[in-house]
């Protein structure tokens, strides 16, 4: 990296509906670009839940689960602007990043009330093992800012670049830590995705490949719409098969129950606007966790 970007913060930013591990993919690549920077400090920023989102497909959904068509079922969960593309709140996506960086790092990590969480880290999880830890390279630790964007004013989505800069002013540069797909020209497309700003300001761009394993729990090949789609379909189909998809999704951190509490319950009832009955209660004790 430069050194003229020696002093610059890192951030990345997203929806996370909900985090899988191919976000921790990116966020364990900030932490290591951040551990070779003066600052070493990295900001993840989880944007807020829109406050108007159309049920206008919730009936085409409920046809799809009674035919257990669940390519019909995935498509439908990319709605746009539907509720099934944002169930999840801010807080409910950020108390789930902290369970599983809790599950990683060996502790317990509670939200701050302020909407700013903030952990030293010197290690990254090993995801190509699927367990452990791994030293960051530069050896040196980093401050992760965990950013719950409902309750910080002015951070969410783009706009957290801005809030970096108010934060640490013009002798600090912020950069953002993207996918390469935000970074590419699609065909037809005139300009890139990012921001003229950001773009003008250097960004970390980390290549984002979907199809380098045949096996659907590799953390490249899982996705948000994916999780939703099986969370669905536990509950309302009642097929225990799911729950044991989703475990594996997060390589066994999370325990079935975390899994129901912080995932399957809170994505169907926001998206069918009723409690969860099927799958309130762990079928067995023997998930690891």
């Amino acid at each position: 990296m430069a050194s003229a970007n020696n002093n610059s913060i890192l951030f990345m930013f997203g929806r996370f509906q909900p985090f899988t591990l191919g976000h921790m993919a990116l966020l364990n690549n900030m932490l290591e670009e951040a551990s070779s920077r003066e600052e070493r400090k990295a900001y993840l920023f989880v944007s807020h839940k829109r406050s108007k989102l159309s049920r206008s497909k919730l009936g085409e959904l409920e046809t799809a689960i009674a035919e257990k068509d669940m390519s019909e079922i995935k498509e439908l969960m990319k709605s746009r602007g539907s509720i099934m593309e944002y169930p999840l709140s801010a807080s409910q996506r950020v108390e789930l990043v902290l369970t599983l960086l809790g599950k990683i790092y060996g502790k317990k990590i509670e939200a701050n009330s302020s909407g700013e969480t903030i952990i030293t880290l010197d290690s990254v999880f090993d995801l190509e093992r699927r367990t452990g830890l791994k030293r960051l390279k530069n050896r040196k630790s980093v401050e992760l800012h965990v950013i719950d964007s409902s309750k910080v004013h002015g951070s969410a989505g783009y706009k957290s670049h801005s809030w970096l800069k108010a934060k640490y002013g013009e002798a600090k540069k912020v950069q953002m830590v993207t996918g390469d797909n935000r970074t590419k020209k699609k065909p037809g497309e005139k300009e890139l995705y990012l921001p003229q700003r950001i773009i003008d300001n250097g960004f970390v761009s980390v290549p984002r490949n979907e199809t380098n394993s045949t096996d659907d729990d590799h953390y490249t090949k899982l996705s948000g719409s994916k999780i939703r789609s099986w969370s669905v379909m536990l509950t309302q189909s009642g097929n225990e098969e799911y729950i044991t998809k989703i475990i594996n999704a997060y390589y066994s951190l999370l325990t079935e129950k975390e899994v129901l509490d912080l995932i399957v319950k809170p994505i169907n009832e926001s998206i069918f606007n009723k409690p969860s009955k099927t799958m309130s209660t762990p079928r067995t004790s023997k998930t690891k966790g």
